[in-house]
């Protein structure tokens, strides 16, 4: 089966056997690589293309044969470039698309969080963490005190004394802590 190249450097033919079906390999001078992404767009816009041309010629003509992809395969190759510069706007335009929906998310994600925390609510949050911070943190203090002089008092000899003292501190500090309170 002896190939040989018929007009366009991209299409082959079978010289031999005229009914055989003609390749077009437009695909390898388009997609570079496995991950030329702009590459494969461009060849979805050639595919795309021959269908259009080929659905085009059946309304025409009444019905297709490959013969009839001749023209397509030689204008294939001089649009070639103009495949590759669609791609390359479409996947720019996807692209710009992304990013800016991606920056707009964040911006309105940071504002949402801004107002949140700025809203009154959120500053009476925070004040009430910080309020609630300060009594634990006094009455952890109180706790640490009193076991200081239970310690200290219980340490010192006299039992019986240090339980008067510490009995009168305790008293003293609750009665004045009422007060204030009333």
């Amino acid at each position: 089966m002896e190939k040989s190249i018929a007009e366009s450097p991209n299409v082959v033919v079978d010289d031999k056997n005229e009914g055989e079906r003609k390749y077009n390999f437009i695909y390898d001078d388009l997609v570079k690589d496995d991950f030329d992404i702009t590459g494969m767009i461009a060849y979805s816009l050639y595919k795309r293309d021959k269908v259009k041309f080929i659905q085009a010629t059946k309304d025409e003509k009444g019905s297709f044969s490959d013969a009839d992809l001749d023209g397509f395969h030689r204008l294939s190759k001089i649009a070639k470039t103009q495949y590759e510069d669609r791609a390359v706007l479409l996947f720019t335009s996807l692209t710009n698309e992304i990013v800016s929906t991606k920056v707009k998310l964040s911006h309105e994600l940071i504002k949402e969080i801004v107002e949140e925390t700025a809203s009154p609510k959120g500053f009476r949050n925070w004040a009430r963490a910080i309020t609630q911070s300060l009594i634990a943190a006094i009455i952890f203090t109180v706790m640490v005190f009193f076991f200081y002089l239970y310690i200290s008092f219980k340490t010192s000899g006299d039992e019986e004394r240090a339980k008067l003292k510490f009995d009168k501190t305790i008293n003293s500090t609750f009665k004045t802590e009422k007060d204030s309170v009333q």
